[in-house]
């Protein structure tokens, strides 16, 4: 990664267009059902800006009841007719066996590990990885994740994520092997448990999603336990303001942490992978953005024209810095795969320079942004982005944990808040002053703002069920 990391941009996507074209050709052309229909068009390609210029979107409605379609499958013979140095390399690995070569393989393709996508339990698609994957592409991402936080092989952390279908799991346990560090999941633990975990453990990480550490931090400290070993939180699964690392860095260094540091995490299942906050910008304050690994994938940022039936009718790249749809398309792997995936997520990418750590490689800033369906609504007439209540719930230092619903009663829409709020605030006046905040930035009003219990609200929010933090529910018939 170090040439990446001091590449020029020219040079970089020369390297990408060689390693995209190879992909192209070798892996995606002869094995992947879906894309086989593009074949003439894929052995056109000799760029990135070939490809970005003329290939066509994949968006979630092309998955959806397809996914197999995804996933490539190859044959012996196939195999035999497009790549036989492939078959010789598995037939010497396997030393002269037929069915030893046929299951070096199966190793290199068979389906391993599955992940599942988030979202309503209807729309959620699975996405594989092979052996080969978790062995390749993941351990890759994730010894890169751990050389961006400046965390040294041997390093202890402790996973906080939810159900190991969920690609934190994966991306944490199953790649940190490769660093080698030791991740230890916490599943299916109570708070308590897994406080005495860390405790004992003495993990120097820990990997959470944004409403549970701060919760699990702050019972910690209230019971006197000694969290000294942690010096890095690396969050997932949702976004996290400044007020919240500030209390989450203050309840670690009253357990004994010196100059802990909280690191942001930017993944989707789509990719099969998760990119890094810069730790020295999230040590300085500074929003520089998330450090991509240029040789596993290449990140666009567009803008893109629909008509009003939501046909795409033109895509245009972004100039470097201006805000667009983020688009994906991985350089190697196998198991599902999607080129130029549709995110949902708006952000601008940056090709200079981290002014934090001096790395080259391209930076996706944030805000991360979602426009899709699931965060901008229409209430009660009203078009809202949900993003700006996230900020907005996030940002509150009254606020630890929320979620907030629409339902429909007697042909009227309603929108409750649930809300547990930090110990001695005033819950009348935290529930005035957000309902105030809400109205302004969205021009909807809250119909009931409801305060219980941190635990209740956790419930809610399905931290150890669900797939993602369930902040919004839309309960209205569809």
């Amino acid at each position: 990664m170090a040439s990446w990391d001091s590449m020029t941009p020219a040079n970089r996507r020369k390297l990408q267009g060689g390693k995209l074209k190879n992909y192209l050709r070798k892996e995606i052309i002869p094995y992947h059902p879906h894309y086989r229909k593009h074949a003439e068009s894929l052995k056109r390609i000799r760029s990135v800006d070939d490809f970005t210029r003329c290939f066509p979107l994949t968006q979630k409605k092309d998955i959806l009841g397809h996914a197999e379609d995804f996933v490539l499958q190859p044959t012996p013979s196939g195999i035999l007719r497009n790549d036989p140095l492939k078959l010789v390399s598995a037939f010497l690995r396997g030393r002269g066996s037929v069915a030893e070569m046929r299951r070096q393989i199966e190793l290199e393709y068979r389906d391993a590990v599955y992940t599942l996508t988030t979202g309503r339990s209807t729309a959620r698609t699975p996405f594989v990885f092979s052996a080969e994957d978790l062995n390749g592409f993941v351990q890759t991402a994730t010894r890169r994740a751990f050389i961006l936080l400046g965390l040294p092989a041997g390093t202890r952390g402790v996973s906080v994520f939810p159900v190991a279908v969920h690609l934190a799991h994966v991306f944490v346990v199953e790649g940190a092997r490769a660093v080698p560090a030791p991740v230890i999941p916490l599943v299916g633990l109570s708070t308590e448990q897994r406080i005495a975990a860390v405790e004992s453990l003495k993990p120097v990480v820990l990997f959470v999603v944004p409403s549970y550490v701060e919760r699990l931090v702050t019972l910690a400290q209230l019971g006197g336990k000694d969290f000294s070993s942690v010096t890095h939180v690396v969050v997932g699964g949702g976004g996290i303001s400044q007020v919240q690392r500030e209390r989450i860095q203050q309840a670690l260094r009253n357990m004994g942490s010196t100059d802990p540091v909280i690191v942001s995490s930017y993944g989707f299942t789509e990719a099969r992978m998760a990119f890094i906050e810069c730790v020295e910008g999230a040590r300085q304050n500074l929003n520089v953005g998330y450090h991509l690994f240029p040789d596993l994938g290449i990140m666009e940022a567009v803008r893109i024209f629909e008509s009003s039936g939501g046909v795409i009718q033109t895509v245009e790249s972004c100039e470097e810095g201006q805000e667009g749809e983020l688009l994906w398309t991985p350089l190697q792997g196998h198991g599902s795969v999607v080129l130029r995936w549709r995110t949902g997520d708006f952000a601008r990418i940056e090709e200079s320079p981290c002014p934090a750590c001096g790395r080259s490689v391209p930076r996706i800033i944030a805000p991360i942004r979602r426009r899709s369906s699931d965060m901008v609504k229409n209430i009660k007439g009203t078009l809202v982005d949900f993003n700006n209540a996230i900020e907005l719930f996030n940002s509150d230092n009254a606020v630890l944990a929320w979620q907030l619903s629409i339902d429909e009663l007697a042909g009227e829409e309603r929108v409750s808040v649930f809300a547990a709020l930090r110990d001695g605030e005033d819950e009348k006046s935290a529930a005035q002053r957000l309902r105030i905040s809400f109205k302004i930035q969205t021009e909807v009003s809250i119909d009931e703002f409801i305060v219980e219990p941190y635990e209740k609200v956790i419930e809610r929010l399905g931290i150890d069920t669900e797939l993602k933090e369930r902040l919004v529910l839309d309960n209205r018939a569809r």
